[in-house]
């Protein structure tokens, strides 16, 4: 967790300077600004989190704060307050802020709040790293299987509607969802209500994640997965094997329609 490029801005120079020695002797790597224009100054590539006082006096917290998102957007910033308002809040959450400390405070909750801030950055880059190996699958497939309409929806759709309305328009052979899409379950759940009117869907997923395949395939229902390590010709085959069992689900149906006894009304 160590080796984090931080800055600190207080204009109480004890405050910052303790909070960095005790920063680095737990492994990370400190700097510190006395005032938000210095802080600014000091703002380089590298600099992952900020941790800043608000109440400070030239440029106090919040203005730094609007100043860091237009110049560094990409900096997690941690506020610290000894009088944490509902405004100031805010104001702070409306400027980027990712959470706040209340002075006096702990080193040690500094230390966590980092943390957790590295371990949501991780996720965050899993999460891109495997949205992009999703989109590089999808248009490999769309190369690959060029005479089928398959669409993607690895979590950009805002609400199920809006993902309905897409797939309306696009009208499908098959559909392939990113395992992690938080809309997932939802489109499975309706589209196995929906019967023979419903369409074929494929997960697409990391190996690792085999407990959420296995709820996807078995508690919602989803027609097969793709792995991002799957072969072209393995890819092919789950959705051409799709495909006809859908082909197959829609004519049992018809079947059983046309076989079912019509009520006899007296």
């Amino acid at each position: 967790m160590g080796n984090k490029n931080i800055l600190i801005v207080d204009d109480d120079s004890s405050i910052a300077v303790s909070l960095s020695e005790y920063l680095q002797k737990e492994g990370f790597c400190t700097v510190t600004a006395i005032s938000a224009q210095e802080g600014l100054e000091k703002i380089t590539e590298d600099t992952e989190i900020v941790i800043t006082d608000i109440m400070m006096p030239q440029m106090n917290g919040i203005d730094f704060l609007r100043r860091l998102r237009e110049c560094s957007p990409q900096v997690k910033t941690i506020m610290v307050t000894g009088y944490p308002g509902i405004d100031t809040l805010l104001n702070a959450k409306k400027y980027g802020a990712v959470d706040y400390l209340k002075k006096p405070y702990n080193p040690g909750d500094v230390k966590l709040l980092i943390e957790r801030l590295t371990q949501n950055k991780e996720i965050e880059d899993e999460k891109k790293k495997l949205l992009l190996a999703s989109q590089t699958l999808f248009n490999r497939l769309k190369d690959q299987l060029s005479t089928y309409q398959i669409s993607l929806y690895s979590g950009k759709e805002d609400n199920l509607n809006q993902m309905l309305k897409k797939i309306s328009e696009e009208a499908p052979d098959v559909i392939l969802i990113e395992i992690n899409n938080p809309l997932a379950p939802k489109l499975l759940e309706r589209n196995k209500k929906k019967g023979r009117e419903g369409y074929p869907i494929v997960i697409v997923a990391d190996e690792s994640e085999f407990d959420q395949i296995r709820d996807m395939l078995f508690a919602y229902g989803a027609d097969d997965c793709i792995l991002f390590g799957d072969s072209p010709n393995k890819i092919e085959q789950v959705i051409e094997r799709c495909l006809e069992e859908s082909k197959e689900r829609v004519e049992q149906e018809r079947q059983n329609l046309k076989n079912k006894p019509e009520s006899v009304s007296r």
